[in-house]
Order: structure tokens, then C-alpha cells, then sequence
């Protein structure tokens, strides 16, 4: 999932959506939280109870419709293995430190080593280090993964993974910007364009002989309500 740090909060919510349950270690206090993805997950009880907390440093892929699509991958595979990242990192994330920070849809940012390590391991996630440089030991652990063609990486490595598409509307200047990771040491750019897309519209970056990797876009608001056909094999 994207991560874009910024100083913007949204309000705290008491609700506490479906998931995979766990309890992790939060800055020296054990802390029940339930995954809602393989880089998300919601607080269960306490003070923070609905609060939704961000993994750093690693990125899963969507899991609101078969989005994503590379190599000899069909979008609903990729969707299936997405789904499962929950299970993986909810076993796996035991220690984890948050300095209070949020990113800018006020989700608390959350340092799990041991989760971002099994992440990266089963490919079940890969690098997102955002505005700073990946630690080498996770740049080898990604570098293992993909050696191994395991998970997201079994049926082809792309040089780069689109994790954001935007359009270009009148409110923005008709100037909007797609995001791109590199998936060699998870460094993001930016990529400009003035193109307006159409819902469903596949962005693609990449050309033979590289993997192209391929992003849907669908807007916010359309993700889990009035959904487009294309997310037709989405959240149940």
C-alpha cells in the first residue's frame, strides 16, 4: 500500500473493521491490533482504538480489486497473493516502535522489523523506504526473494512497480504525477504526465526487454463503494 508522509490527521474512529488478529509488542506495551492488509492494520482496544497505523519501509500491493498486473502474473493471482499478506505479517510482527508520527491520511507510521523482514522474505511485500535509503540488510532481503522467485516475484521481476496512478483534472491544472518504486533498492520517482484516464484505465511502466509492471486506476471514492466493473473479483 502507498505510503506519503505529510502533516495532515483525520479524526480518530471507534470502529475496528475485519482482519487478521494479532498482538505486537508497541513501544514496550502489548497492543491487540487486527491486519487489514499485508502494511496496515487497526488498533483493537486502548486509546488508539480504530486509529489505523502504517508500516514503514515496505510496501504490499492492493487488495481492494486485481489491480496490478507484470510479467505472466494474471491481476486476480496477484489480488489472491495480496490478500494473504495479512496472515504472513501478523505472524511475523512481534517488536515495534512508533514515534507518534502519522502520514497524511493520519494513519500512526509504525517501525516493525520483524514484519517488514517476513514481508520482504516470502515477497509478500517489497521496498518502500519513501524519503530515505533502505537498510542493506533489507535490500538483500528483497535481492533473496526475487533470486528465489518467491511470492510476488514467481512469475517475473519488474525493474520498477507502479504504486500510484493520479489524473489530471481541471481542479489540479490538468497536471498530475503516477509513482514508481524501483525494485532494486525501493527508491520512488515521479513521473508527470498530463493524461486525464478513464476509470479502469491499466498505466504501465516499462518496456521490453524489462517487465513492465501495470497499475489500474480507479478513484478513492469508487474503490469500495459504486465499484467499476473491473474490481468486479474485489473485497467480498
Amino acid at each position: 500500500m502507498l505510503l506519503l508522509v505529510g502533516c495532515a490527521t483525520t479524526p480518530q474512529v471507534a470502529s475496528v473493521p475485519d482482519g487478521v488478529q494479532s498482538t505486537l509488542d508497541l513501544n514496550g506495551a502489548a497492543t491487540s491490533v487486527v491486519w487489514t492488509d499485508g502494511d496496515t492494520f487497526t488498533f483493537r482496544d486502548g486509546p488508539r482504538r480504530g486509529l489505523e497505523a502504517r508500516l514503514m519501509g515496505v510496501n504490499a500491493l492492493e487488495t481492494y480489486g486485481p489491480v496490478h498486473r507484470w510479467g505472466d502474473w494474471r491481476p486476480e493471482d496477484l489480488l489472491t497473493l495480496a490478500r494473504h499478506s495479512a496472515d504472513v505479517v501478523a505472524g511475523a510482527a512481534e517488536a515495534c516502535r512508533a514515534s507518534g508520527k502519522k502520514d497524511k491520511y493520519g494513519r500512526l507510521l509504525v517501525d516493525c522489523p520483524d514484519g517488514r523482514a517476513e514481508l520482504l522474505r516470502t515477497g509478500h511485500g517489497h521496498l518502500y523506504p519513501f524519503d530515505r535509503d533502505a537498510a542493506p540488510g533489507d535490500i538483500a532481503l528483497q535481492a533473496d526473494a526475487r533470486r528465489e522467485r518467491r511470492g510476488m516475484w514467481a512469475r517475473g521481476v519488474p525493474t520498477e512497480i507502479v504504486t500510484r496512478v493520479d489524473a489530471a483534472t481541471a481542479e489540479n491544472g490538468w497536471t498530475a504525477a503516477n509513482w514508481v518504486v524501483s525494485t532494486d533498492d525501493g527508491r520512488s520517482r515521479r513521473v508527470g504526465h498530463r493524461e486525464e484516464h478513464a476509470v479502469c484505465d491499466e498505466v504501465c511502466v516499462g518496456r521490453p526487454p524489462a517487465v513492465p509492471s501495470c497499475l489500474v486506476w480507479v478513484p478513492w471514492e469508487r474503490r469500495y463503494t459504486n465499484r467499476p466493473p473491473c474490481l468486479q473479483a474485489g473485497p467480498p
